[in-house]
């Protein structure tokens, strides 16, 4: 019987904020609190939890027919589980150290009435995310590990927690390190016994080098980039008042280590509901239930999961430009300003750009990819504003590559549906899409 065994180190770097949840407590201010490990308390509070189990599914998913031969047969429905024989991984993944992104940032959001612009009655919800940063993912499994393994997991691009078409838990992996001990040898077994935790989070020197896969590539060319220049001034805020040189207060902006942030739920908001509107406007009255799948395929629903579509958060540069305006509520019966109406707003100034990573629509002359070009136009021609106050002044950016908005074909329904799958399976992990 052979008593080898490879120990896998796998460093994770998450590209955006994340947000692995759990369920509120009654009587909570945080509607969509995220995992912590009470165990280890930081300066800046507890470190992130991330369950083996979000990974495995990830790691499955990225595996394809490959995921049987490493991770084992998929486990049986529930009601069959206590009959169903059971079989073991043979890739163990035993935890996480995270290395970096500790900080916890809380953000106020709302849902928006499409018709009117404005936020939907009782929607408003107060949830948590982690910071970008990197974490160690400790894997091991008996013998020694087949060849393509390492290549096969340093190309894994992690999905993991809540708001994956948002903004929210986009990772890459960096590196994997591959370590083959034999425990007949005194010295190695020793090792394994008192310093594999401290290899796995980077304090102990191993017996001897291991195998090092790198990842060499990215999917990041099949994303549809954009490029959109702020023309007049863009406000997403939060709770959060910022206090002016002279003492006052004013609405604040989202922020992000610092920068100026537009996520990725507002770009998934402007979209589909844009795109509702050209596609109303171009189908006929027989083909609305046609729209409306296009739509749940696409952008996704609470009742069809995920769809095709991820948007990713937007970062203004480091030092961009911002603007304080003062304005004033004014009564509509006597024409005044209301009594303690005076009130200021901050946003990202005009001639600051922002990057849009849209990911899963394709070339941009496929079906999806041609309607997301359209709606891009639209923004670019000032038919949609980005952020609040759209019609007092705020939120019209332009594309500044301008290649992606010629030739675009005509919105053509029949081969929208043909190229998006009829249903989408439900959201793993929280449901959400």
């Amino acid at each position: 019987m052979s008593r080898d065994v490879t120990l896998i180190r796998a460093t994770i770097r998450m590209t955006d904020r994340w947000a692995v949840g759990k369920f509120a407590l009654a009587g909570s201010e945080i509607d969509l609190p995220v995992v912590v490990d009470p165990r280890s308390p930081t300066a800046v509070g507890h470190r992130p939890f991330v369950p083996g189990g979000s990974l495995g599914g990830s790691l499955r998913r990225h595996l394809g027919d490959d995921g049987e031969r490493f991770l084992g047969p998929e486990p049986p429905e529930w009601e069959v589980s206590s009959t169903a024989p059971r079989q073991a991984s043979p890739l163990a993944i035993r935890g996480t150290v995270v290395m970096e992104g500790l900080e916890i940032s809380t953000r106020s959001a709302t849902s928006i009435n499409a018709a009117s612009g404005a936020a939907l009655d009782r929607t408003k919800r107060t949830e948590q995310y982690f910071s970008p940063g990197r974490f160690v993912v400790a894997m091991d499994m008996s013998g020694r590990a087949p060849a393509d393994l390492g290549a096969k997991l340093a190309s894994w691009r992690p999905q993991l927690g809540r708001g994956r078409s948002t903004g929210l838990g986009a990772g890459v992996v960096e590196s994997v390190e591959l370590l083959e001990l034999d425990l007949a040898d005194a010295a190695q077994l020793t090792w394994w016994l008192t310093s594999r935790n401290d290899w796995y989070a980077g304090a102990a020197e191993p017996p001897h080098a291991p195998v090092v896969e790198l990842n060499e590539g990215s999917d990041a060319a099949d994303d549809l980039v954009i490029t959109l220049k702020i023309i007049e001034p863009v406000h997403v805020g939060n709770d959060d008042n910022d206090t002016q040189a002279d003492g006052r207060r004013a609405i604040g902006v989202l922020r992000q280590g610092g920068r100026v942030l537009v996520p990725g739920s507002s770009w998934k908001g402007i979209f589909r509901h844009r795109a509702q509107t050209i596609l109303n406007l171009v189908a006929s009255p027989e083909q609305s239930d046609a729209v409306a799948v296009i739509l749940d395929a696409a952008f996704g629903s609470s009742s069809k999961g995920r769809g095709l579509l991820s948007f990713r958060d937007s970062l203004a540069a480091k030092g961009a430009a911002e603007i304080t305006r003062t304005h004033i509520a004014i009564d509509r019966f006597t024409g005044g300003v209301i009594d303690g109406g005076l009130y200021r707003v901050t946003a990202l100034d005009a001639g600051a750009q922002v990057e849009l990573r849209i990911q899963g629509a394709g070339k941009p002359t496929s079906p999806v990819g041609n309607l997301v070009r359209h709606v891009a136009r639209d923004l670019h021609d000032g038919l949609v504003s980005v952020g609040g106050m759209g019609t007092r002044g705020y939120g019209r950016v332009a594309v500044v590559n301008g290649a992606l908005l010629e030739g675009l074909d005509p919105i053509d329904v029949p081969a929208l549906l043909a190229s998006v799958p009829a249903s989408e399976t439900k959201g793993e992990a929280d449901g959400r899409p």
